[in-house]
């Protein structure tokens, strides 16, 4: 891992306005480095000349010096050295005007590979093949084309399976939330059927109840009536001739009126008991219990 002073050396030669290594450095007059074509643009852009660093307003357009110590030196000159114009790839070395010159007439140095001046060439080979990273064939740079389009077409058939097998479970899914739906409405179907005939027979079983228990007491009733009418009856017939009679003592010794009439029912051992419904909730679920039981089992 790099310390913090080689990060922070490494931020010096990066222009804040493009992030890359400084091209063409120049220095502000507030001192902060730039690249001179992206200081030079963002100033014609704007209009205005400011300081992307330090925001420093300038009326008038400053003339920007070069920053020699950022700019990318000669590596033949001796001191003091001249900015250099191009890198090589092959010699792993950075040349002024004058020491490319052999880049540009010798036939063995033509054909090297010239490129912006950068520094750190070292950092441009290849950690396999210890070659310029710029001077790959063509050839190899389309099979590694051709490898990673080969990857990621086998990438995105993995993902199309996958998206086929997510897909077959939600049919699956789908299939077994409707069967288990259309037996559920039969299931629950049922059930209510049942508990809606077992609520209509034991609403009819106590009507039914209902029904014995006024019978019966209307058949005493209609009895009592009776025996009352008779009994009121013999008493006004026998006051009716008690009237008439001359002789009263006579007549309550002989009168048939006076005796009770014939036929009368013993009351004093009669009672009357309502039919029984206590327990016919309790046995009506117990039935409900064993006839849903029963079609389970079917």
């Amino acid at each position: 891992m790099w310390s913090t002073s080689e990060s922070s050396s490494e931020e010096t030669l990066l222009c804040s306005i493009c992030l890359e290594v400084f091209s063409e450095p120049v220095s502000t007059p507030c001192g902060h480095n730039f690249c001179k074509r992206c200081i030079c643009e963002a100033w014609d852009t704007d209009g205005l000349c400011t300081c992307p660093l330090c925001n420093r307003n300038y009326y008038i357009r400053p003339e920007l010096s070069v920053n020699t110590l950022l700019q990318v030196q000669c590596d033949v000159c001796s001191e003091p050295k001249l900015k250099a114009l191009k890198s090589c790839l092959v010699c792993l070395s950075s040349f002024c005007e004058t020491h490319l010159q052999p880049h540009l007439t010798v036939s063995g140095l033509k054909r090297h590979q010239l490129m912006e001046p950068v520094e750190n060439l070292e950092d441009r080979l290849c950690p396999k093949h210890q070659r310029p990273l710029e001077l790959f064939s063509a050839e190899r740079s389309r099979s590694s084309l051709l490898h990673t389009q080969a990857h990621t077409q086998h990438m995105v058939e993995q993902r199309r399976l996958k998206l086929q097998e997510i897909q077959r479970c939600v049919e699956l899914s789908d299939t077994e939330v409707h069967r288990e739906r259309a037996e559920g409405l039969q299931v629950f179907t049922a059930l209510m059927q049942s508990v809606q005939r077992r609520q209509e027979l034991f609403l009819e079983e106590l009507q039914e109840k209902q029904r014995l228990s006024h019978k019966r007491a209307q058949e005493l009733v209609q009895q009592l009536e009776q025996e009352i009418c008779e009994l009121q009856k013999s008493s006004t017939e026998a006051e009716e001739r008690l009237s008439r009679s001359q002789d009263p003592l006579h007549f309550l010794q002989r009168c048939p009126a006076l005796t009770p009439p014939a036929g009368l029912k013993e009351w004093s051992s009669v009672s009357f008991e309502g039919e029984k419904c206590e327990g016919s909730v309790a046995r009506a679920v117990r039935e409900l219990q064993k006839e849903l039981s029963d079609q389970f089992k079917q």
